[in-house]
């Protein structure tokens, strides 16, 4: 088996060798270089074409969002961010995954992490899953652009439609929102894996993109028509009999909080009004819902592997055999209006 050969982009020269000794105690792994900025980062990708980048944010010259936007212009390479786990350090990490950047892991103490081997696990696992994407995946740049579909919304009851995403799922759901329309007849619950600090940022970039109107949940609130509600990092978000939106602590379904299908348990009374869409993401969250919304006849439509930056919890839910629909990610906002209508 070929190892996965790794380029570090970091201007720090002890993460460097930091980062190195951690990520080559895998055999899996081989670092064949690193770079001391963005620009320096351009031209080592461009020669020495590694399988995946790791990306610091913070560096001199050129930062990691000047190098995403160039690199995924001349050279898509799959890259996990080392992100500051600060609010601005959040921001410029929702804006890196939208410029194309597979997935980040948060620096345990700032820009220079002594103690980033406390998150040796996770960047492992993730340059692994970055190291199997294809690169037509990581499309640049994501369309936005207003609903073009004629929609007149039906008077009969809204409906509710659950969003479930992990890795890939800030850019897919920018693609998403951004071409549905203002006047949806429906609600909308996101359940994106995401850690706290970040979800609140992802709601603002979301909203600001999109004709409907986009939030972290609060909880405690009433589910209105043509908004949309994000669950927020490290809670699970449940909706009761009356339609209220309620945020938990229970324990994690799959490893994660929130969990796709924790939602989809508290959403059967809604019936046929239910519609779930998996989007890219590695995992199996949301599979264990959907007998419980096919029971209720409700509808199930997951992202093609076309378009998925990871077709782990789209396949899943297709291997459950509930799955309705399989639609790539540029044709999902047609089948969501077609239902909400």
């Amino acid at each position: 088996m070929e190892q996965i050969r790794v380029l570090i982009i970091e201007d720090s020269i002890l993460m460097i060798n930091v980062i190195t000794d951690m990520l080559q105690s895998d055999p899996r792994i081989k670092v064949i270089g690193s770079a001391r900025n963005g620009k320096e980062g351009i031209k080592k990708v461009t020669s020495l074409e590694p399988d995946v980048v790791t990306l610091d944010m913070e560096m001199p010259v050129m930062n990691g969002i000047g190098f995403l936007k160039d690199i995924m212009k001349l050279h898509p390479v799959p890259v996990v961010m080392l992100s500051v786990y600060t609010k601005d350090g959040a921001r410029e990490t929702i804006e890196a995954l939208n410029l194309g950047a597979v997935d980040f892991v948060s620096k345990p103490s700032g820009s220079i992490s002594v103690n980033i081997r406390e998150v040796k696990e996770e960047l492992i696992e993730k340059i692994v899953l970055a190291s199997g994407i294809k690169r037509g995946n990581l499309l640049y740049p994501p369309q936005y652009e207003p609903c073009s579909f004629k929609y007149t919304p039906s008077r009969k009851r809204s409906k509710i439609i659950i969003i479930c995403s992990s890795t890939g799922g800030p850019r897919a759901l920018g693609v998403l929102l951004s071409t549905l329309p203002k006047n949806l007849n429906a609600c909308i619950l996101i359940i994106q894996h995401m850690p706290e600090q970040f979800t609140p940022i992802l709601a603002e970039r979301l909203n600001r993109i999109s004709l409907l109107d986009v939030r972290e949940a609060k909880g405690d609130e009433l589910l209105l028509r043509g908004k949309v509600y994000i669950a927020p990092g490290g809670k699970h978000m449940e909706v009761n009999r009356e339609g209220k939106v309620l945020l938990t602590k229970k324990p994690k379904k799959h490893s994660v909080r929130p969990s796709c299908d924790v939602t989809l348990r508290s959403v059967l009374n809604f019936g046929e009004r239910i519609l779930t869409v998996v989007l890219t993401g590695m995992g199996k969250d949301g599979s264990d819902g959907l007998g419980g919304v096919k029971r209720v006849n409700g509808k199930v439509f997951v992202e093609d592997a076309s378009t998925a930056v990871i077709f782990g919890m789209p396949k899943a839910a297709i291997e459950t055999g509930y799955v309705d629909k399989v639609i790539p990610l540029n044709q999902m906002a047609k089948e969501i209006i077609d239902f909400a209508r």
